[in-house]
């Protein structure tokens, strides 16, 4: 155990390309691509079916291709002779979009990125063009008028009537400055040349007293409804776009992209290989599409362009097996197994990413620990190291190295307090398949993490103190010795255990419920032989009555013949009855027998008297508690029962059923 004040700290070790090179040989991979590219930009012979030149990258999962792939762009961008750009297509995160759209607007977008594309604008309006995403859109509004904006309307018309009318009146009325001079006509005149204002005024002052905030604020909406208005609006949108105006828009920006003899263009399609086999198969049909060298004719640009894939080949060969590449349901096995080297052939060329020697991840993994666990000593490191080759056997790539190291990071977080780093990391590495350690302590890794690490183990699964994880290992022991005949193994982890009583309660609490018939019935055998039955406190007795009554319940399975063919299991299941005591569990454990009768019809008469002896027994003991249950129907079922028939004489049949029918007299 250690320093209580120790404080652990971890970081999560993101799984992202590196250009460190601590495996060995991804640097001289990458340099090996990058001499391939940067030589002379010849094109390709003309009986190849595709554009450009493709590059295989094989490699295990997390064997580092990424990181080959980020060497490659390194290499290349310190490369003065030729100008080089490196796009990546993530096949993975695209999955779910419409694959030739994403795969070109990952292009054009990286190539306007790097400056390689003249007019830009005009280059993303066709990208929104190809996405069915520009529009245009033109709105005609026609503003309908109110009652109020009606009146306004009519009063200007009606103003120059009124204008005419006084000046015609005023011009013949003598002396008009004179109010009492003036006749109707001039007053009418006035009254309609004045007519728009004073509508105006009467709408101000409405507004102001009955009106809305919205009316107050803006008056003229008294006058022009807006809630009427009507809208027109027409959309234009160009059709989704076919293969051949991909493949035009795909030359046009290679074409371009390429024009100048130094430059050199690298795409990336990644994470093939994480695609259900469907969609990869879908997404390398349609790639054909700008690939395809009988769809661009012999370009200039094609000697420039190289298509990297990196891929895990055991994955693509499953996929390729599962879709068959698209060949036919009818083809021919042969066919079917050819389907990666179809995928293969396209590929001019390729280079082997081999997972990493174990003599070269060392330096490596201790980088990884200082970077997760900065607190830890060197001499916590090494003891990690060492484990981790005393277990051997497994593939350490630098993504699983990581993923190991994160999945430990929590947990020693939670219990440095009480284990080390490497009980932690082995705790993980349990996990992974080592089933080897899992119940019994191996020498190689006693000689690391000392004897009784398992104690440590079990204490971390159930996030208790070591003491308590010691009674929790005995629960699979436990478990262990109800099914063997006999109790003495029991009665051993009972001497052996204070809390005999609540493991037991738990081991059959967890695996009771799931078990066949046969095997509530032996657990029932043996609690009753070995006497532990009559030695558990009550409230544990009626803790496991309870268990066994629903667990019978829950048991759908038929009763096993070889249960009745005698035993402590035949037995077990008259223990049953005593166990459960309920009327309910006796009836059906004497129902299951009776549905035996069918599955003994080939019996000889030797060979059925063990069983007819069996089911005498179950029925007899179970008729000293509960006679009741048996019915006329019951008891004609018993005696008919094909081992009863062929294993009994009918005088000892007749003795049986009067036995049984004994109560109903």
């Amino acid at each position: 155990m250690t320093d209580k004040e120790f404080k652990p700290i971890f970081h999560i070790l993101h799984d992202l390309p590196t250009n460190n090179d601590a495996f060995g040989p991804h640097q001289k991979i990458a340099e090996t691509l990058a001499t391939m590219i940067a030589g002379p930009a010849e094109t390709p012979a003309p009986d190849t079916d595709h554009a450009g030149y493709f590059v295989a990258l094989e490699g295990g999962w997390g064997s580092g291709k990424s990181t080959v792939v980020k060497m490659l762009r390194d290499c290349l961008g310190e490369n003065k002779d030729i100008e080089s750009q490196t796009i990546i297509f993530d096949a993975w995160a695209h999955s779910g979009d419409h694959l030739r759209r994403a795969f070109l607007e990952v292009l054009i977008e990286g190539l306007i990125a790097e400056n390689l594309l003249k007019n830009p604008e005009k280059w993303k309006q066709k990208l929104e063009g190809l996405s069915g995403r520009l529009k245009v859109n033109t709105e005609k509004r026609t503003p309908t008028f109110t009652f109020t904006g009606k009146c306004f309307g009519l009063s200007l018309l009606l103003m120059p009537i009124g204008g005419l009318l006084a000046s015609s009146a005023l011009g013949k009325t003598p002396w008009p400055w004179l109010i009492d001079n003036l006749t109707w006509h001039v007053w009418l005149g006035l009254g309609l040349t004045f007519l728009p204002l004073f509508v105006l005024v009467l709408t101000w002052a409405c507004a102001h007293l009955f009106g809305t905030e919205e009316q107050i604020k803006n008056t003229s909406s008294i006058l022009f409804n807006r809630s009427d208005d009507k809208i027109t609006i027409e959309t234009q949108s160009d059709p989704d776009p076919n293969s051949i105006e991909f493949q035009r828009l795909f030359q046009k920006a290679i074409k371009q992209a390429l024009s100048n003899t130094k430059r050199r263009l690298i795409l990336v399609i990644d994470n093939l290989d994480r695609l259900p086999a469907s969609d990869a198969m879908y997404l390398w049909r349609t790639l054909q599409t700008f690939i395809d060298k009988n769809e661009h004719g012999m370009q200039g640009w094609q000697g420039k362009l190289w298509t990297l894939v990196p891929y895990d080949r055991g994955i693509l060969e499953n996929h390729f097996q599962e879709s068959s590449f698209g060949l036919d349901t009818t083809a021919s096995k042969g066919k079917r197994e050819n389907g990666l080297g179809h995928f293969e052939k396209i590929f001019d060329t390729s280079l082997h990413v081999p997972a990493p020697a174990p003599t070269l991840w060392q330096n490596f993994f201790k980088d990884l620990l200082t970077q997760a666990f900065p607190n830890e000593s060197p001499k916590d490191y090494a003891k990690v190291i060492d484990l981790m080759e005393a277990i051997g056997g497994l593939d350490y790539t630098p993504r699983s190295l990581k993923r190991i190291l994160n999945n430990a990071g929590p947990l020693y977080i939670q219990w440095r307090s009480e284990f080390s780093l490497a009980d932690v990391v082995f705790y993980v590495l349990q996990g992974r398949g080592l089933n080897t350690y899992l119940n019994d302590e191996g020498p190689p890794i006693v000689a690391v993490l000392g004897n009784g690490y398992m104690n440590k183990m079990k204490a971390i699964e159930f996030n208790a103190p070591v003491e308590v994880a010691r009674e929790f290992q005995l629960i699979s022991a436990i478990e262990s010795a109800r099914n063997q005949s006999g109790g003495d193994g029991l009665k051993s982890i009972e001497k052996a255990s204070r809390n005999f009583n609540q493991l037991l309660t738990w081991s059959c609490q967890r695996s009771l419920p799931y078990s066949s018939l046969g095997e509530i019935s032996l657990c029932a055998h043996n609690l009753i032989t070995s006497g532990i039955w009559k030695r558990l406190e009550p409230d544990y007795s009626n803790k496991l009555r309870n268990i066994f009554i629903s667990s019978i319940e829950q048991s759908n399975n038929i009763l096993s013949v070889n249960v009745l063919s005698g035993g402590p299991v035949s037995e077990g299941l008259i223990h049953i009855h005593s166990i459960c005591n309920q009327i309910s569990i006796s009836k059906l454990i004497m129902e299951r027998v009776i549905t035996t009768s069918g599955e003994l019809q080939h019996l000889r008469q030797t060979q059925a008297l063990p069983f007819a002896t069996t089911i005498e027994s179950i029925a007899v003991a179970i008729y000293e508690t509960v006679p009741n249950i048996f019915d006329v129907e019951m008891i004609n079922n018993i005696i008919n029962h094909v081992a009863i028939k062929k294993g009994f004489d009918p005088e000892r049949i007749d003795a049986l059923k009067a036995k049984l029918s004994s109560h109903l007299k």
